[in-house]
């Protein structure tokens, strides 16, 4: 009932991507690579799609879902999945383990302009790594229900937004206090209940696009739009 390639080394078989909706009756296979299959409805050529992109973390066990990934001065990637999390070198090609905590479940990520990382994680928690120390501090998120910060960003003025599943937090690179949430609604406090999922400042301001729709933030002014 299926196409499929057997490797005969290593016993490893492949389901390429192959509708049988007329009844595959025969396969004859070109030394170039190319397959001729012989169906109810004629003679269809197959052949293999070509590779553009070498594939990282791919394996079905552990299961990696990448949230967020951030570039340092040096052109390093930090990568963050469900599966662990890795630094990825570009030069090399090659991927090692970052070595946090085992259990932590990133989300969002972003680098400063101090060359920090900064991201989000399960269960209320704001991290800043440093690469030049490899060192972590971790901010609490203090909320009574489920938050998640789906994205960060750091503004012109240097502050870390946070895009929460409960509206604009923010925090202060320069000190060790936890984030707060914004407060300067101007009315709209329908936004302490959106979920932001994408942030970006311009000159008009700071662009909020959130399951509530669109929303326009001046740090100082409150909400614009």
């Amino acid at each position: 009932e299926h196409l499929f390639v057997l490797d005969r080394q290593t016993g490893e078989i492949e389901y390429p991507p192959y509708e049988n909706k007329f009844n595959l009756k025969a396969i004859i296979i070109h030394p170039m690579g190319l397959a001729w299959l012989g169906n109810d409805n004629g003679v269809q050529l197959y052949s293999k799609r070509p590779k553009y992109f070498t594939s990282y973390l791919v394996i079905d066990k552990p299961f990696y879902s990448c949230r967020g990934f951030s570039e340092d001065r040096d052109g390093n990637i930090y990568v963050l999945t469900h599966g662990g999390n890795f630094i990825f070198h570009p030069e090399t090609k090659t991927l090692e383990p970052w070595p946090l905590v085992k259990s932590l479940v990133g989300l969002a990520s972003t680098p400063d302009k101090n060359d920090n990382i900064w991201f989000s994680g399960e269960e209320f928690f704001l991290f800043r790594y440093d690469p030049a120390a490899s060192s972590l501090t971790k901010y609490a998120l203090p909320a009574s229900a489920y938050l998640a910060v789906w994205s960060i960003a750091q503004a012109g003025t240097g502050q870390i937004l946070l895009g929460t599943t409960k509206g604009l937090w923010t925090k202060d690179p320069d000190n060790n206090f936890n984030p707060v949430q914004f407060s300067k609604l101007n009315g709209e406090n329908i936004l302490n209940e959106s979920t932001i999922y994408h942030m970006l400042e311009t000159t008009e301001g700071i662009w909020l696009c959130t399951d509530n729709g669109l929303f326009l933030v001046d740090l100082e002014d409150g909400v614009k739009e």
